[in-house]
């Protein structure tokens, strides 16, 4: 894998000459990562190959995580920090990510993905404020993402380029500012696609965030973004240029006031070039006037020390226009029981509900989704591990999971299995249910 050996050698040459470049003040360096990787069958006429994320109708692409993908992803995260004599710090940090769906060689498959997704440097350590860090350079997830242990998707994500502060106190609260620039689509960039737009012609979008963290003790986060899509002449003029997002996320005391753990209440809305499917940044294409709310909560429940259970409940409400909703219900529950000091038995039952109504709602992105549907998904995974606990670690988590959902999901292929079953010899059953069986390894360092 010679693009990853040069890119590793790479990161060891700039890390030493770091090291080197700060020998006036103390360093320190720690690498970070995780490696997980796993696939699928689909037990149907044998098993056939499976894929990621196969049950679910979600058509904005989340999904029940456990025991339903099939992923290969390796990361690596270098910190080095230097402090100087009056205690202010440099950290400089690095994440390297590839990721792969497939299970071929993870460096010729036309699908493999990766590349840096963090390269920033932070200064804090002033007398003034000591708990701020000044930012800048690219990243992923900046400071206040939020995700959740069971659900593939992330509440509120900071991507991109650019820069801000914090943690910074201000007495009622910690606050972070950051603005951040980012393409709406993922394209490969080359030097010629710089300026405005990239290459596809989706136009480069800035988000200027505001996270107020703690707010007067009392565990509760307020959140807000607004958002700039940069639009060429001649682009659809009923697409939003302007938008923004806002969230109010509550970290309960224990899980939800009664148990030991820890949970949180989100309720979040966006607006225009903010209603994405997920508060992500601007998504390009959004019309005027569409928005969403939702609220979700997150949490695990430490019941005993061998006993713990994640729960999560999502709820969102899509307006694209005065003819054309969507609502969508995601819950799941998932009790992790040590059975011995190396053997953790996980269960989880999880659910999926979508309603789309208004007369209108048939040409929305040229989808024929109208009414309800249902799904459901049941796992059962012995995980054997290194470590105790739900995410015990190093493991190898070996799966079987039940998938149903109803006839009319089925028929308009709103399942993300859509042809990977309905495809079989035996088109009974199986176009409203299947068995996926599976292995997923992962360690985190």
């Amino acid at each position: 894998m010679k693009k990853v050996n040069k890119l590793a050698a790479a990161v060891a040459l700039a890390t030493v000459g770091m090291t080197f470049s700060a020998n006036a003040a103390d360093t320190t360096v720690a690498v970070h990562g995780m490696i997980k990787s796993g696939t699928n069958w689909v037990a149907d006429d044998g098993l056939r190959r499976g894929g990621h994320g196969l049950i679910g109708i979600n058509e904005e692409g989340y999904f029940h995580a456990f025991g339903n993908e099939a992923v290969h992803k390796v990361q690596i995260n270098p910190t080095v920090t230097y402090t100087g004599d009056d205690g202010v710090y440099a950290r400089a940090e690095m994440i390297f990510s590839h990721e792969n769906y497939d299970n071929d060689d993870w460096d010729v498959n036309k699908n493999a993905g990766g590349g840096f997704r963090r390269a920033v440097v932070y200064l804090g350590g002033f007398d003034w404020n000591p708990s701020t860090e000044f930012w800048g350079g690219k990243t992923k997830d900046a400071a206040g993402s939020i995700f959740t242990g069971s659900y593939d998707t992330g509440y509120v994500e900071d991507y991109g380029v650019g820069g801000g502060f914090q943690n910074m106190d201000i007495s009622f609260a910690k606050w972070d500012l950051n603005i951040i620039s980012f393409d709406s689509d993922n394209d490969p960039k080359t030097p010629k696609d710089a300026g405005v737009t990239n290459k596809k012609g989706a136009p480069t979008a800035t988000g200027i965030t505001t996270w107020l963290h703690g707010i007067a003790d009392t565990g509760l986060d307020f959140y807000f973004r607004q958002v700039t899509n940069s639009q060429d002449k001649g682009e659809n003029d009923t697409f939003a240029k302007t938008g923004f997002q806002t969230a109010l996320v509550y970290n309960t005391p224990g899980f939800l006031w009664f148990g030991e753990g820890f949970s949180k209440i989100i309720a979040q809305h966006g607006k225009n070039a903010g209603a994405a499917p997920k508060l992500a940044g601007a998504y390009y294409g959004v019309n005027q006037g569409q928005y969403f709310n939702r609220f979700a909560i997150d949490g695990a429940w430490n019941i005993s020390k061998d006993l713990s259970v994640l729960s999560m409940l999502f709820l969102q409400h899509d307006h694209y226009d005065q003819d054309a909703n969507r609502d969508f219900i995601a819950v799941s529950v998932r009790p992790s029981y040590q059975v011995s000091p190396h053997v953790n038995l996980q269960f989880e039952i999880a659910y999926e509900h979508a309603n789309y109504n208004g007369k209108n709602v048939e040409n929305r992105k040229d989808k024929a989704f109208k009414g309800n549907y249902d799904c459901i998904k049941l796992t059962i995974a012995p995980t054997f591990q290194l470590g105790q606990g739900i995410w015990g670690s190093p493991s190898i988590q070996p799966y079987v999971t039940y998938g149903r959902w109803n006839r009319k999901a089925a028929d308009d292929g709103l399942f993300r299995g859509d042809g990977v079953y309905t495809t079989t010899s035996k088109a009974n059953l199986l176009d409203t249910s299947t068995w996926i069986v599976g292995i997923q390894a992962q360690a985190y360092f």
